[in-house]
């Protein structure tokens, strides 16, 4: 049971950890462009 939890949390859990690395370095990214363009 405990494997079969495991199994069906990380997919969800590796997505959520790779959109926030993702979003975080978005974020990171456009607020540099801003201060260029300022």
């Amino acid at each position: 049971m405990n494997i079969c939890v495991c199994t069906f949390i990380w997919p969800h859990l590796s997505l959520f950890i790779h959109f926030t690395v993702f979003h975080y370095h978005f974020l990171f990214i456009s607020s540099n462009i801003h201060r260029k363009r300022v």
